[in-house]
């Protein structure tokens, strides 16, 4: 099987290169999937595969391994050695155990949601009110099932805060959580985020929408856009007001025109995120029976567990909500060919601590 159609996850921080990336490199995934059962290097050397990027041995293709290439995947910890006998150091998924999970998560969306729909339904109230309706969809996401929920899961100790997770000389490169499930879902999407001195500036992502890439082509303009928001509140270099100008998320003068959300018991927004967080983060773990589905997908530990069964929950409560019209995907996730670069305007919002 080629790895290329799994979709792979990465939870914490890293410094440099991302894991994510050392897997996609050369043929380092073909190893890692053929190890999931440990090998040695000559059992190793022996896996035919179909992949016609790797060398060809008569009419057989065989995987094509250096030394330096395992030394690196076991620097990275994405590979380990006992022995002679060489094994993936990360929980890779199959269709069966992905198939297992995914009905165990839709039901529990299925349990779960119609608990939270009143809340659901007074969030896209009080973000219409402010003119903001079209960024319910990423407040939802971003800010409250990839967000303020694992905050509320850290309280119960259940898993570790991302910026908590620290590279050390013993684990170099990156802290966290690696995995990755087959077959990939039909839709998916993400959160990158710049925090730094109390502001943040978030923005949904799904690989299928274009205009994202483009967002972030223009480093030198970002920075001078981030710099301003946390100097200002507003964007004052030119560089900045002349690229983002496409995507609509300040006016005229600078000011900005997407949701700002301070982090403050006074705010109306904020309070109706974090309570919603809440009864997210504790159905989930009522409806679920972490324990057994550590066993039954031979995982690690309990925080691996839940980050993994967690990861694939968002995606089915948004599922359920967006098929029963509670809530609508942003244009440029529902049509990307269609969307423009204002669409983006949809995908993005500002959080500051107060």
């Amino acid at each position: 099987m080629n790895f290329k159609k799994h979709e792979l996850h990465f939870f914490g921080t890293c410094t440099g290169s991302s894991p994510q990336s050392i897997i996609r490199a050369d043929n380092n995934e073909e190893i890692l999937l053929n190890c999931q059962i440990g090998k040695t290097l000559e059992q190793l050397k022996q896996v035919r595969l179909r992949s016609p990027t790797l060398h060809s041995f008569g009419d057989e293709a065989r995987i094509d391994i250096t030394q330096n290439q395992l030394r690196l995947l076991q620097n990275w910890r994405l590979l380990r050695k006992k022995g002679e006998m060489f094994q993936t150091n990360f929980p890779i998924l199959d269709s069966p155990k992905t198939e297992y999970l995914r009905n165990i998560t839709k039901v529990a969306a299925l349990k779960m949601v119609p608990k939270l729909t009143d809340d659901i339904y007074s969030l896209r109230k009080l973000l219409k009110s402010n003119g903001y309706e079209r960024n319910t969809y990423t407040i939802l996401f971003s800010y409250i099932l990839d967000n303020l929920v694992w905050y509320r899961l850290q309280e119960k100790k259940l898993v570790q805060a991302v910026h908590e997770m620290k590279t050390t000389t013993k684990k170099p490169f990156w802290a966290g959580i690696v995995w990755a499930v087959y077959p990939s879902r039909d839709f998916s999407c993400g959160t990158n985020s710049s925090v730094e001195q109390g502001v943040g500036l978030y923005v949904n992502w799904s690989s299928a929408t274009k205009q994202i890439n483009s967002f972030y082509s223009d480093v030198k303009a970002f920075i001078s856009l981030f710099e301003d928001l946390k100097k200002y509140g507003k964007v004052k270099n030119e560089r900045a007001k002349q690229f983002f100008k496409p995507y609509n998320i300040f006016d005229s003068k600078g000011n900005f025109t997407i949701p700002i959300i301070v982090e403050d018991s006074s705010n109306k927004l904020y309070q109706t995120c974090i309570s919603l967080s809440k009864k997210v983060a504790y159905q989930s773990l009522e409806v679920l029976n972490i324990e057994n589905l550590q066993k039954k997908l031979q995982l690690k530990n309990m925080s691996e567990t839940i980050v993994i069964i967690y990861h694939e929950l968002m995606w089915d409560i948004l599922d359920y909500l967006e098929n029963h019209r509670i809530i609508q995907k942003p244009v440029a996730f529902a049509n990307p060919e269609k969307a423009v670069s204002k669409d983006i305007s949809d995908l993005i919002f500002i959080v500051k601590q107060n």
